[in-house]
């Protein structure tokens, strides 16, 4: 039940309802309405409600579902990544990373942590060489 799973997570967060709610401009009685079940957000609150908590849509409509994974790499997407570390920390802090079908482990975590780190580190360095070159 979607209201399971939203208290569930507001509690994880250590988030009261009426905080909930003004972060999702909704009232305090409709927070407490979706965790009674008696109502049901609407699509775009969903999505609203999924981002929050940076889970998926697909993790608050599933009973059996689990994993509350978010990630995928959509090249349907246009949204521009405006802080691409921020993102890299994001995407190996979640509960599972899956490359080729298996879940990474700590070491594998960070191994990837580190060489995302080197390869902005070197992408900066020939940005200001590249800045320099050009005046």
């Amino acid at each position: 039940m979607i209201g399971d799973k939203i208290k569930q997570l507001r509690i994880e967060h250590n988030i009261l309802q009426k905080s909930l709610a003004n972060q999702l401009n909704l009232s305090q009685q409709t927070i407490s309405l979706y965790e009674a079940g008696k109502r049901e957000p609407d699509y775009e609150t969903l999505i609203n409600i999924a981002d929050f908590f940076n889970v998926s849509t697909d993790y608050l409509l599933r009973k059996d579902h689990t994993d509350k994974t978010i990630f995928t790499i959509n090249q349907e997407s246009h949204e521009p990544i405006t802080d691409l570390k921020k993102h890299i920390n994001i995407l190996l802090s979640q509960p599972k990373v899956v490359l080729d079908g298996k879940v990474l482990n700590d070491e594998s975590r960070f191994l990837l942590n580190n060489s995302f780190s080197n390869s902005i580190e070197l992408v900066r360095s020939f940005e200001k060489y590249r800045e320099k070159a050009s005046k």
